[in-house]
């Protein structure tokens, strides 16, 4: 191979690099933006099953102590955001739970007073999945303590 021919071998390589390089962020954007969409219109979907896939995990995970989980009541709003840490997903949705004791002489009545919650849910890539309770916070709350966390703005195509 000549001199000219390696020249313009090495030339059209650094071209590619250099154009995969400046494209890389607004494809990666381009792409999140499709997976939120995505994942946003699959929520909508899917809400009622995780909902009581959630009641289901709570009730048996015995948390609080003592108590049983009665009752959710779930608000309308759902936020999504990103954790900047991973690039994940996520969904938080207020929701209210319901107690009774799981004994009959249970000394305090605070079991009695509904607690305010933020359900957790993961997107996987292909589904959501159930993640965790966060007690006494509602969604803003929880978004003011976790910074990591960006709100993603709902998608225009859901009207």
């Amino acid at each position: 191979m000549s001199g000219l021919a390696w020249l313009i071998v090495v030339s059209v390589l650094l071209g590619a690099i250099v154009g995969i390089v400046l494209a890389w962020r607004p494809l990666r954007r381009f792409c999140q933006e499709v997976e939120l969409v995505h994942a946003q219109e699959l929520f909508l979907l899917q809400r009622e099953y995780l909902e009581a896939k959630f009641f289901d995990m709570g009730a048996q995970s015995e948390k609080p102590r003592g108590l049983r989980w009665k009752e959710c009541e779930w608000d309308k709003q759902v936020e999504f955001v990103r954790d900047r840490r991973n690039g994940k997903l996520l969904a938080f949705v207020g929701v209210l739970i319901s107690f009774e004791p799981t004994n009959a002489d249970m000394e305090t009545a605070s079991w009695q007073e509904p607690r305010t919650a933020t359900a957790v849910f993961y997107f996987n890539g292909r589904k959501w999945q159930v993640g965790r309770v966060l007690f006494n916070m509602n969604p803003e709350q929880v978004l003011a303590h976790y910074p990591e966390m960006e709100r993603l703005e709902p998608s225009t195509g859901r009207d």
